[in-house]
């Protein structure tokens, strides 16, 4: 048999996955026989991935997605006067009127008391 065109630390993780073509997985089961630096690396590899053949996922809430989307898009829109085009398609963040022109007036005092 031929060595495979990966690299062998490719080769033995992918052994350990079960991600292995039959010619492959043939060839690294040969390697191992006969390479033995080759399976104690295998050994400490299979060691490591252990703790994942126990572990369980929960699966998501099945309307998580569209919930999230709904969140996102009703957080996202900013207060907009009815009949005031701000060039924005109303997705932007910006202060209501009122607070902005609060801010002018204020910026106007401070600039008249320091001419």
């Amino acid at each position: 048999m031929e060595p495979p065109k990966h690299s062998l630390e490719e080769l033995l993780l992918d052994f350990h996955l079960d991600r292995l073509s039959e010619q492959d997985r043939l060839w690294i089961e040969a390697e191992l026989q006969r390479d033995v630096e080759l399976r104690a690396k295998s050994e400490r590899l299979g060691q490591m991935l252990r703790p994942l053949d126990h572990w369980t996922v929960q699966m998501a809430p099945s309307q998580l997605v569209d919930k999230v989307l709904e969140h996102t898009e009703r957080i996202g829109r900013a207060p907009v006067s009815p009949g005031v085009d701000d060039g924005y398609s109303g997705r932007s963040f910006s202060l209501p009127v009122r607070e902005l022109l609060a801010v002018a007036a204020c910026i106007a005092l401070l600039a008249g008391v320091f001419v």
